[in-house]
């Protein structure tokens, strides 16, 4: 009982200077379409819909925040549970959530914190599925855990694949291991995707044409790049590049297009569908014959979104008023409390609206592949999470590379935890080997710290 109570404590270490969250114009956009079942295709749909049913409950707009912090801590907790005993657990996922980089980041109140929490607490399921807790109910809430992280991310889809097809595969454990194969593949490679995307168009009701802002990233980027427009007088009708580049900003394409009487026609509705299909056209034209302008351009937003220029922007969120923010219940309610927050962040050194060291995500995305690579040459027991922990990382990140449309600290936070969570479950698994070797005549396999 000790063990929850101390996790609660942690969420609302979290959870209380924010509430009831921090929240951008676009969660702004996503709590009023939950709240009146008005749910778009924009942004985690299955997410948005759940979040509208507690709404219809009588709960308030804190629900997502205290849902996404949970889902992290429990995950935090159920990762370092994995090598380390209950209490350096505990410990562990207090320092990690009050580490500058992530604490900054959990009070947002926004899909790429839902989709770090999932990912965290499947990777912790699967450990345990390794290690025998379970199968039948751990490797169901695996199932469920992987949806619900590919619905929070455009880029959640390796999550979706290697979630379902290691849960199928422990699911039928008690088969011959050709037939517990075949299952877990067709179940993560086929069946997984169509459950996803009809769960998706049955809650959603309103189209937003998602793909607009990608599109015009890669366009726009390209066009520039060679001084020659790649799009159609449709979509950009006066042609003049010049009018772009007053407003172009690498890394966010929305200074671009989103601002009313721009120089592009865009439109997040049913009436934008003509200007996604002229888009879609535009693309694939432009991909057939620049293809090593556009990877260019890609290349250039990732080393951005990775922080490989020595900065990376926005590495927290002070507060809803701060974003824009102007319905009074999203607003925060303890503002002496989150006083305390931004003031701690400032003396970490947080800069806004760009920092430094230790805001880099590349850092994160190479200590945690490291430390994930050495964990599963070393120990049995391990291999299976670590083993899946860096599939993901390399995977999620080489999907990012072709997805994101802007390059934000926020997009990069599960790379963030994982590279924090990985190398100190090295260091624990390495304490536990050297004590292994020094008790005489063992022969023992490492054990708990």
């Amino acid at each position: 009982m000790l063990v929850p109570l101390a996790l609660a404590s942690i969420v609302a270490l979290v959870v209380l200077p924010v509430w009831p969250g921090v929240f951008p114009g676009d969660s702004q956009v996503r709590f009023e379409s939950a709240a009146h079942d008005s749910i778009s295709d924009q942004y985690s749909p299955l997410l948005q819909w759940i979040w509208g049913v507690t709404t219809d409950l009588g709960f308030g707009p804190w629900t997502a925040l205290v849902a996404g912090v949970a889902l992290c801590v429990i995950g935090l907790y159920g990762a370092y549970s994995l090598q380390l005993g209950r209490w350096p657990s505990v410990l562990a996922t207090l320092l990690t959530v009050l580490f500058p980089a992530v604490y900054g980041l959990l009070g947002w109140v926004g899909r790429d914190i839902w989709f770090a929490g999932l990912l965290l607490c499947a990777l912790a399921l699967v450990g345990r599925l390794q290690q025998g807790h379970r199968k039948a109910a751990v490797a169901g809430a695996l199932i469920v855990v992987s949806i619900l992280a590919a619905d929070a991310r455009q880029n959640g889809l390796p999550v979706l694949v290697i979630g379902v097809g290691l849960g199928v595969y422990f699911l039928l454990g008690s088969r011959s291991r050709k037939q517990a194969i075949v299952g877990a593949v067709i179940a993560g490679l086929v069946a997984a995707p169509l459950l996803l995307k009809g769960g998706q168009d049955l809650v959603v009701s309103q189209d937003f044409q998602p793909q607009q802002p990608l599109l015009y990233q890669d366009l726009l980027a390209v066009s520039l790049r060679l001084d020659e427009s790649q799009l159609s007088r449709v979509v950009f009708p006066s042609q003049d590049l010049a009018e772009v580049r007053k407003s172009w900003q690498p890394g966010n394409v929305g200074a671009t297009i989103f601002p009313p009487g721009g120089p592009v026609r865009f439109s997040m509705g049913p009436d934008g569908a003509e200007i996604t299909d002229e888009l879609t056209a535009d693309w694939k034209r432009m991909v057939r014959e620049h293809p090593i302008t556009y990877l260019g351009q890609r290349l250039r937003l990732q080393k951005l979104v990775l922080g490989l220029n020595g900065s990376t922007s926005y590495p927290y969120f002070e507060s809803s008023a701060a974003l824009g923010t102007q319905s009074p219940r999203l607003l925060q309610d303890l503002s002496g409390l989150n006083d305390v927050r931004t003031g701690y962040l400032d003396a970490a050194g947080v800069d806004l609206p760009t920092s430094g060291f230790p805001y880099l995500p590349w850092i994160y995305l190479l200590f945690g592949v490291g430390a994930g690579v050495l964990i599963a040459l070393r120990s049995d027991r391990l291999r299976l999470f670590a083993v899946v922990a860096v599939a993901l990382q390399v995977s999620l990140q080489a999907l990012l590379t072709f997805t994101v449309i802007g390059a934000e600290f926020r997009f990069e936070a599960f790379q963030v935890i994982l590279g924090i969570v990985l190398p100190v479950t090295l260091g624990s698994l390495l304490l536990a080997e050297r004590r292994q070797q020094a008790l005489p005549d063992s022969r023992e396999q490492p054990g708990v710290v």
